[in-house]
C-alpha cells in the first residue's frame, strides 16, 4: 500500500524481525569498505567541521556543497569501522594506528588543497584533533555540533 501521508505507522512488516545487534553489525551490508573510502570520510570531516568551527555553514568539498549532514556521516563512519575493526579491501584493519597514520596524511593532503591562507582562516587542526578523539571512544557521540561547542 502506497502512502502520500507524512508516516505510515500503520503499515506493519510482520515478516521481517530486526534485533538491535542487526542494526549495530556491518558486516552484512553490501559493498566494500576501503581505504580511499576511509580517507575520504576522514577529509571531508576535517574539511567540513574545520571550516564549521570558524563559522561557515555549507562548504564546496569536491564540488559538492556539503553540510552538517554529510560531516555528521562520516563521523559516524570513522568510529563504527574502528568500533568494529572492519578489515579493509586491502588487508589493513581500522584501529588506531591506521587512524592515528590516516589521520596526518589526510591533514597534510588537504593542507596541500586548500592552500595555505584557507587552512589558517579555519580550524582544521583543532577539527582533526576533535574527530580523532571522537573516533577513539567506546561510545557514539551524539551530534558534533553539540560535542563542539562544549570544547570551543
Amino acid at each position: 500500500m502506497l502512502s502520500y501521508r507524512a508516516n505510515q505507522l500503520e503499515v506493519q512488516r510482520d515478516d521481517v524481525y530486526i534485533t538491535k545487534s542487526d542494526l549495530l553489525t556491518i558486516r552484512t551490508t553490501r559493498g566494500s569498505c576501503t581505504e580511499a573510502g576511509l580517507r575520504h570520510d576522514i577529509r571531508v570531516a576535517i574539511h567540513y567541521i574545520g571550516e564549521w568551527l570558524a563559522g561557515t555553514g555549507a562548504v564546496a568539498i569536491d564540488d559538492h556543497l556539503e553540510d552538517t549532514a554529510m560531516a555528521e556521516i562520516c563521523r559516524a563512519r570513522i568510529w563504527q569501522w574502528r568500533r568494529h575493526a572492519v578489515d579493509l579491501t586491502n588487508g589493513l584493519t581500522v584501529d588506531d594506528a591506521l587512524l592515528d597514520r590516516l589521520f596526518v596524511e589526510e591533514q597534510t593532503t588537504l593542507r596541500s588543497e586548500l592552500g595555505e591562507a584557507v587552512w589558517n582562516a579555519g580550524r582544521f587542526d583543532a577539527a582533526a584533533d576533535m574527530l580523532r578523539t571522537w573516533s577513539s571512544r567506546t561510545d557514539l557521540i551524539g551530534f558534533f555540533p553539540i560535542e563542539a561547542a562544549a570544547v570551543i
